[in-house]
């Protein structure tokens, strides 16, 4: 075997929350594949999953959720990869994890679920991950219900607020 087919296959063997980690999404795919599982825990009894909702990563969410990842799965920390993706904001990836069974009453060590860890972030961000919370429904949620026209009016105006400051600060 020569340099490049070792450094390869070693590469293969690598776990699948590092690949993640280092965005590999090609390695990724082809481990999945080929039969790893997409459960394969790392460092912290961390999942790929969990690695993905620490970063973002959509890409390698959808890949490990077509290939059986578990939403629910805990890390060391009792940290679902739902609720790390409630904590770091990542509105697109509770939305995925919400359609993959994910359960946002699950709490952590520390007591938190994911209602308890959206509440930490700014209410325009606030809002975004409670609607990602909420299971799909064509009716108006009770979130939306609950608030008055004066409220969703004053939230509107100061988005347009922090959109105008984010502009000029940009352009200065």
């Amino acid at each position: 075997m020569n340099h490049l087919e070792s450094a390869h296959a070693r590469r293969l063997d690598e776990p699948i929350p590092e690949l993640v980690r280092r965005r590999d999404h090609l390695l990724l795919k082809t481990r999945l594949a080929t039969g790893a599982k997409a459960s394969e825990t790392g460092a912290k009894k961390q999942t790929g999953l969990h690695v993905a909702a620490e970063t973002g990563d959509t890409i390698a969410a959808d890949h490990l959720l077509k290939h059986g990842g578990d939403a629910n799965q805990r890390d060391e920390n009792d940290d679902t990869p739902l609720l790390i993706a409630v904590q770091q904001g990542h509105v697109p990836l509770v939305e995925r994890f919400r359609d993959h069974k994910g359960n946002p009453t699950l709490a952590n060590k520390q007591g938190l679920n994911a209602y308890d860890l959206a509440k930490k972030h700014p209410l325009p961000k606030r809002l975004k991950l409670l609607a990602a919370l909420s299971p799909r429904d064509p009716r108006p949620s009770r979130l939306v219900l609950a608030m008055t026209r004066p409220a969703i009016a004053a939230l509107v105006s100061l988005d347009k607020k922090i959109s105008a400051l984010r502009r000029r600060i940009k352009n200065r």
